[in-house]
């Protein structure tokens, strides 16, 4: 999904990118389909304003649509 809002401009290709890493994380944690690194786990929580980027493209995508423009 990220991704595709990344070729959609809704998302810059960087943001679309990182999301794209953290929602692969959210899996191997969910699922536990590999062992978890505590590293890299602590390394992930350094991006949280991702997540505030993330609302914010997702916001002035809505208000464009919106309006037309």
């Amino acid at each position: 999904m990220f991704e595709l809002l990344g070729r959609r401009g809704v998302l810059t290709a960087p943001l679309a990118a990182r999301l794209a890493l953290a929602a692969g994380l959210r899996n191997i944690l969910v699922h536990a389909y590999l062992e978890v690194d505590p590293e890299r786990i602590w390394a992930s929580l350094g991006r949280l304003d991702d997540l505030a980027s993330l609302a914010g493209s997702l916001t002035s995508w809505l208000e464009r649509t919106e309006t037309g423009a």
